[in-house]
């Protein structure tokens, strides 16, 4: 057993406030609504359509070699 694992065994994770609380109880509230509502698969279902709409990804251009241009010596 290392020394974060005994460590972590008498560590007691502090209550949570009353905001906190009531931020995840609003949290949960909207969930179910969205939920309610079909927005999930909705939303599900257009990340769907745009992701299969897409076209396939291009292999990339092979680089072109630089061709210098040198003047000769007058």
């Amino acid at each position: 057993m290392s020394v974060l694992q005994s460590l972590a065994g008498t560590i007691e994770p502090s209550p949570l406030s009353k905001y906190e609380l009531e931020r995840l109880d609003r949290i949960e509230a909207n969930r179910r609504r969205m939920e309610e509502l079909g927005v999930l698969e909705t939303a599900r279902s257009l990340m769907d359509a745009i992701n299969a709409s897409k076209p396939p990804p291009r292999a990339p251009r092979p680089h072109k070699p630089k061709v210098r241009v040198t003047h000769p010596a007058d």
